[in-house]
């Protein structure tokens, strides 16, 4: 990926690990809303050789077999991943409940309404 950034001058681009479903492609050969471009895929062994004319629409080159994997071929870099940055963040957050859960409470509420009868 360096030297693609080299090569094509752009040294100062970022790649962030954020996901906006706004903007998000759907897999494969789909059209970006606002760009004339196309989601292609690409070979992982293909990625220092990657043109981003690859992805117009008149001619874009796209990866057939992105479909195909090995199973677990993916781990050791997953694990890498979490290491590096974490659970994903839009996971929820466990918190503490403010009051006991409503079915708690009735049986609560039954039982001293018992209570006051006797």
């Amino acid at each position: 990926m360096r030297r693609f950034l080299v090569r094509e001058g752009s040294e100062g681009l970022r790649v962030d690990n954020e996901i906006d479903p706004q903007r998000l492609f759907t897999c494969p050969l789909s059209l970006h809303k606002e760009l004339n471009k196309v989601c292609v895929c690409t070979d992982s062994n293909d990625l220092d050789n990657f043109m981003p004319e690859w992805a117009d629409l008149d001619g874009y080159r796209h990866f057939d077999g992105w479909n195909e994997h090995v199973v677990g071929e993916a781990d050791e870099l997953a694990w890498k991943a979490y290491e590096t940055i974490g659970p994903c963040p839009s996971m929820p957050r466990l918190r503490r409940r403010r009051h006991p859960p409503l079915d708690e409470q009735i049986t609560r509420w039954l039982r001293g309404f018992k209570d006051e009868k006797r």
